[in-house]
């Protein structure tokens, strides 16, 4: 029962990354710190910090994939991964504020091809927190349970 959901996973990951780069461009745009001159241009940083949050997005819904199927065999409980992927998404994105901010002012990956610490500078981290990780984590629901029910609809 995973190969229908690897494929549809697959299939579904780029048009992930293509909506978290427009919501994040459209979230962010006007921000003074990641629009400044001198600074690496903001439609790639955009680009950079979504392709990683999809990527994370990925990994967490192998993971509830994989959980789904062994909680199925064990507890008999069906959909667990639409919720377990959905937490594991969320608490990913919502720790990643602090995760990228080493302390004193200085972020991981400052001044580096992966610098994408703009995002996350004044009271932008904590517009990530509380603004970007839910919409996003409601974005994973909405796939998550996309799967669950074609899935559904197969068997």
């Amino acid at each position: 029962m995973l190969v229908p959901q690897t494929r549809l996973r697959w299939m579904l990951v780029g048009p992930y990354w293509v909506i978290v780069s427009f919501f994040l461009f459209a979230f962010y745009t006007g921000d003074s710190f990641c629009e400044r001159p001198g600074s690496q241009s903001y439609p790639i940083m955009v680009l950079k910090l979504s392709l990683v949050l999809a990527a994370w997005d990925f990994v967490a819904s192998f993971a509830g994939a994989l959980a789904s199927t062994a909680a199925e065999k064990v507890l008999g409980m069906r959909g667990i991964s639409v919720l377990l992927t959905t937490v594991v998404v969320g608490a990913g994105f919502a720790y990643l504020p602090f995760w990228i901010y080493r302390g004193y002012g200085v972020f991981r990956f400052e001044n580096t091809w992966a610098d994408v610490s703009c995002f996350f500078t004044e009271g932008y981290g904590f517009a990530f927190l509380f603004f970007v990780t839910p919409a996003l984590a409601l974005m994973t629901f909405l796939r998550e349970f996309f799967i669950f029910r074609s899935l559904r609809q197969r068997t």
